[in-house]
């Protein structure tokens, strides 16, 4: 029999083995109350946690606490931020102009319209006799423009996490 848990416990008495590193960890902070603090770091007063047994593990380098630029330069403490760009009253960004932007507004905010009857809606638009143009040619039309606000000069981004390690 192949034993899969290659990593020891080396905690006098102890004869626990794993498979990860993280595990390794996990249970050292579970089981031997060991602290990963190194010393010089600042410490935090762990009796605030409401977890008995919880214990934070701090970066030597990476603590957080300096602000940098967009450029990854470091702001010097208590500087301004930088203002706020002005735009022209008759930007409407990716929208175009007004109507799109508040009729992009009212469906998906107020009427929290669905894909389907999005497509409907501009469907019967496109066959009115009032100009017979609908705003947007279908659904994607209008979530991509969405997607392509931005609010202020900050870009709108998403990531993802996921935990590997192994479940306690």
């Amino acid at each position: 029999v192949v034993n899969a848990s290659r990593i020891p416990c080396l905690h006098a008495g102890c004869h626990r083995w794993f498979k990860t590193a993280s595990g390794l960890n996990h249970h050292k902070s579970s089981f031997h109350n060991y602290s990963f603090h190194k010393s010089g770091l600042p410490v935090h007063s762990q009796s605030t946690s409401p977890h008995e047994g919880v214990v934070r593990d701090y970066h030597d380098k990476l603590t957080g606490t300096l602000k940098c630029d967009s450029n990854g330069q470091p702001i010097q403490p208590n500087s301004p931020p930088p203002p706020v760009s002005e735009k022209d009253p008759d930007d409407w960004g990716p929208y175009g102009n007004q109507l799109r932007f508040e009729t992009t507004e009212f469906i998906f905010q107020e009427a929290e319209m669905s894909a389907s009857k999005i497509d409907k809606l501009l469907y019967l638009w496109g066959g009115s006799s009032n100009g017979g143009r609908p705003l947007f040619s279908d659904h994607n039309e209008l979530y991509e423009t969405i997607d392509a606000t931005k609010l202020g000069d900050v870009r709108w981004d998403t990531f993802g996490l996921r935990y590997n390690g192994e479940r306690p």
